[in-house]
């Protein structure tokens, strides 16, 4: 998903390097979250103008984009406001023309980066197209920026959080957006509807106050933010007594005493804007969270809060300002290699910052905090209903059973896509429980808004604090898992898992038939962490087991009651992660179809440890066996019903049956992450969130070279004639294009056959005692005649991914090749395929698919060397060849 990030200072001096070293910083701490090119805006040298440098890929690229522009680094400001985004493309594909900033016209009078998405965008660009105005992207955000633009020439006077107001009452959809402009120097707009945005402030001296008053207008119309100024207060009331106070009766009460110092007059401020907090840290750990709805205004050293409307009751009229508890190393990997590796690894800590404070193991008691006020009514209710997606859905699926057991109330796990889209009947009686790491997951806010609007009782089990569900929401509870940094989601699923667990154990307190059992589970969950840090010493083991699946399409996941929900969280995360189809099956639906698949070659993984039902289990494991299947088997030490010559074994501790799951799910992370890492993908930025082409590439390549060698034959050159020598990547193929034309003439020296070009169909174009790599080339390379090269064909692939490395390497082999066809004199054939997506390499070496091949390029690269070789020769002897 996008990023934002922004940086205002007030009467601190910063040159701009250090201004874009933060933008640029800022939006790197926000990488994680997936992106496909990046940009920003500053202010210029002189009055009302804009520098902007945008480019497609990493943040890496646009730094160094800004290092090449000739902007004075050294030029200090006082006063900056300068806005910076990360895009993931949703409307138009990815280019520099597509990426944010955007904006208004070529002089950048506003300029706006956006999160989200606004749904009338077309609507609101006709509207703006027959108002002359001309579109340069196709993005949806454009339309933004040029409707403030529209309506600041149609009212030049409007204040900026008037202008900010009107502009967001027209659009539709969900977003996050900040808005910059020439006409208000050195103010930003930060507005939320649905897409989260925390402000961090930094000053010099401590705050007056920890909160930021909302302002609501009846008229709608904002105070002008020259009344709104202590200063211009003071200087109006100098002119009867310079000793006289400030008028206060000009200070509106939006105003924040925050942001006041001593003598009534604004400090020395900066202030952060993100969407994301980790990427604040580093600069201040105070934060205010808007809510949706707010309209931020920082100006002249002050922050105004401003509401569409008040007709919500529930919403505080203060934004309090937070201390943020997450330090600086929590979002570095330190020695992991992935933010993922490192996230599955803190697993015992984070689970133990779960139950911290809430779990009292001697006198085996739970206490929420956060549920005090409303467990009894959550007793009383008809249902609970879980509504969340993807990992946190899986996580609800895993204590589903506890608590039917504990409480007896009926329980219902819903998808919140698949909860809106059939409408369910909700009522006033129920309580809905919304899970998500994030807690601004779209599907499960929009869920949670279906559920308040019916008067259900609703609770938020979230890991960010101030996040939209935690504030929307009657009661909840915070999982405290830390910052998850890594997209695929690992130590939140387990904190979920050991917060519910303690839910369910919260609504059963009262009921004396089940103490026994909660305190079996209280004990249970405080062994998770050590047995957490026993699995994980099995890291390396796995990763070698990992082996049997390289160069597999499919794989299959077996669990059973609980498990059930385990194999579908691991199914996820290899699918997610290393691109690996996986299918999660209920161990007794197996004989339903699933075991028509099961044979000697397919992958499969079980989860058989103990239980309940580990008989009716064990019946699907013998129904593999049978079909010659070798199983991976996760189970519980030394049991003996799984013999090493039958199966491979992940031993994990035995917990109480309820609690197996968070044991069992470790080994499954562990197996996702190291079967990505065998394949070279990205691990903290998958697929559709960062592309990558792993080894596709070389299926590509003996595609084109089978074309060339082919249409080389067809052309009536001998097979002794041909040779094929491999090269590491397309970076090598210069350097192998001198080595092997040296090394033929090296040989034509030796043989006698020194000199130009000589006749490519029937002499000497061959090395000898070299290796072969394709199946078409010339089975014994000793039999052909010893010569210099007639043609020399280069053929590699380069599929765009998500860094500048395809841009440079392209560049720099087609130079590379050019320079050494001058150089050598010999034809080089320029077969280096530079494509967008896998799709397009695969139609260009002929093996596409949906009912087009395409054509394979690599015929015409034989043709064409053929035909070179032939017109050389006549070239040489003086002649034209037709």
């Amino acid at each position: 998903m996008c990023g934002i990030f922004g940086y205002i200072n007030y009467l601190v001096e910063k040159d701009r390097k250090y201004i874009l070293n933060t933008l640029i910083n800022g939006l790197a701490r926000l990488e994680y979250r997936g992106y496909d090119s990046a940009g920003l805006a500053i202010d210029g040298d002189k009055k009302n103008e804009v520098f902007a440098a945008k480019e497609v890929g990493k943040v890496a690229g646009l730094r160094k984009l800004v290092e090449e522009q000739e902007w004075d680094e050294t030029k200090v400001f006082d006063s900056h406001a300068g806005i910076a985004h990360t895009r993931w493309a949703t409307h138009g594909p990815p280019s520099r023309k597509n990426c944010h900033p955007h904006r208004s016209d070529p002089n950048w009078e506003f300029s706006v980066v956006h999160n989200g998405i606004i749904t009338n965008y077309k609507e609101l660009r006709t509207l703006l197209e027959s108002k002359k105005f001309v579109f340069e992207t196709d993005t949806d955000t454009e339309a933004i920026a040029k409707l403030a633009k529209y309506i600041h020439d149609e009212h030049p006077d409007m204040e900026f959080p008037v202008l900010a107001k009107t502009v967001i009452k027209e659009l539709q959809g969900a977003f996050g957006l900040l808005l910059k402009s020439i006409h208000y120097p050195h103010e930003v707009i930060a507005a939320r509807k649905g897409s989260p945005l925390v402000i961090g402030v930094r000053t010099e001296k401590k705050m007056k106050v920890d909160f930021v008053d909302v302002e609501y207008n009846d008229d709608t119309s904002a105070l002008p933010a020259e009344r709104a100024s202590q200063n211009v207060a003071l200087k109006k009331s100098s002119t009867s007594s310079l000793l006289a106070p400030p008028d206060k009766s000009l200070l509106h009460r939006s105003q924040s005493r925050a942001f006041l110092s001593e003598d009534g007059l604004p400090m020395p401020t900066e202030f952060f804007l993100s969407s994301d907090p980790s990427s604040i840290v580093e600069h201040t750990k105070k934060v205010l969270y808007l809510e949706d709805d707010d309209i931020a205004h920082i100006h002249e050293g002050s922050l105004n809060i401003h509401r569409m409307n008040k007709d919500d009751g529930n919403v505080s009229n203060v934004r309090t300002i937070q201390t943020l508890e997450i330090q600086l190393q929590e979002i570095m990997k330190g020695r992991f290699d992935h933010f993922m590796q490192k996230e599955i690894f803190e697993q015992p800590e984070s689970v133990v910052n779960a139950m911290r404070g809430r779990l009292d193991p001697v006198n085996k008691t739970v206490t929420l905090g956060g549920l005090r006020s409303y467990i009894t009514t959550i007793r009383r209710c008809r249902r609970l209903i879980f509504i969340a997606c993807g990992t946190s859905y899986h996580s609800c699926m895993a204590v589903r059973g506890i608590f039917e057991e504990l409480t007896e109330i009926p329980i219902s796990v819903e998808l919140a896509s698949d909860f809106l889209d059939r409408k369910a009947p909700v009522f006033r009686d129920d309580t809905c429980v919304f899970v998500s790491q994030s807690g601004e997951t779209a599907d499960s806010l929009m869920a949670l808004k279906y559920c308040l609007e019916r008067g259900a009782l609703t609770v938020g089990i979230v890991n960010v604090v101030g996040s939209s569900i935690s504030l929307l929401s009657h009661c909840g509870v915070h999982i405290n898992a830390g910052p998850e940094i890594g997209v695929a989601s690992t130590k939140a699923y387990t904190s979920q898992f050991v917060c519910m667990v303690m839910f369910a154990l919260s609504l059963s307190e009262d009921r004396a038939s089940k103490q026994k059992r909660r305190e079996e589970i209280i004990e249970g969950l405080t062994k998770i962490s050590d047995q957490f840090k026993e699995v994980l010493k099995l890291d390396q083991p796995i990763k070698k087991l990992c082996e049997r699946f390289k160069d597999q399409k499919s794989l299959l996941l077996l669990g059973r009651g609980a498990q059930h929900a385990t194999a579908l969280e691991g199914a996820l995360k290899i699918k997610e992660i290393s691109y690996l189809h996986c299918e999660a099956v209920m161990s007794g639906e197996l004989k339903h179809g699933v075991l028509a698949l099961v044979d000697e070659n397919l992958p499969i993984v079980m989860i058989l440890t103990r239980d309940e039902i580990f008989t009716k289990s064990l019946n699907a494991y013998q129904q593999v066996i049978a079909r010659s299947g070798r199983p991976i088997i996760i189970c519980h030490k030394d049991d003996p019903e799984f013999p090493s010559d039958k199966t491979d074994k992940i031993e994990v501790p035995a917990n109480v049956d309820c609690l197996q799951g968070l044991i069992n799910v470790i080994p499954l992370q562990l197996m996702s992450y190291w079967m990505a890492v065998a394949v070279g993908v990205n691990v903290d930025m998958p697929r559709n969130l960062a592309n990558t082409w792993a080894l596709l590439g070389i299926g590509i390549i003996d595609a084109l070279l089978d074309g060339t060698v082919k249409a080389l034959k067809g052309s009536g050159v001998k097979e002794e004639n041909i040779v094929v020598q491999s090269v590491p990547g397309s970076w090598e193929l210069p350097i192998a294009v001198r080595s092997m034309h040296m090394a033929s003439q090296v040989q034509s020296s030796s043989s006698g056959l020194v000199g130009a070009a000589t006749d490519l169909l029937g002499s000497a174009s061959d090395l000898t005692n070299l290796s072969l790599s394709s199946s078409t080339a010339p089975k014994d390379a000793s039999s052909a005649l010893q010569g210099p090269f007639d043609a020399i064909i280069a053929i590699g692939v380069l599929i765009k991914g998500e860094t500048m490395h395809f841009e440079y390497i392209a560049d720099s082999v087609s130079h590379g090749l050019m320079r050494l066809q001058s150089e050598l004199n010999v034809p080089i054939v320029f077969g280096l395929l530079t494509v967008l997506n896998d799709e397009q390499g695969l139609m260009r070496a002929g093996i596409g698919g949906n009912g087009s091949e395409g054509h394979n390029h690599g015929t015409d690269w034989g043709n064409a060397a053929v035909e070179l070789g032939v017109k050389r020769k006549g070239w040489v002897e003086g002649k034209f060849v037709d």
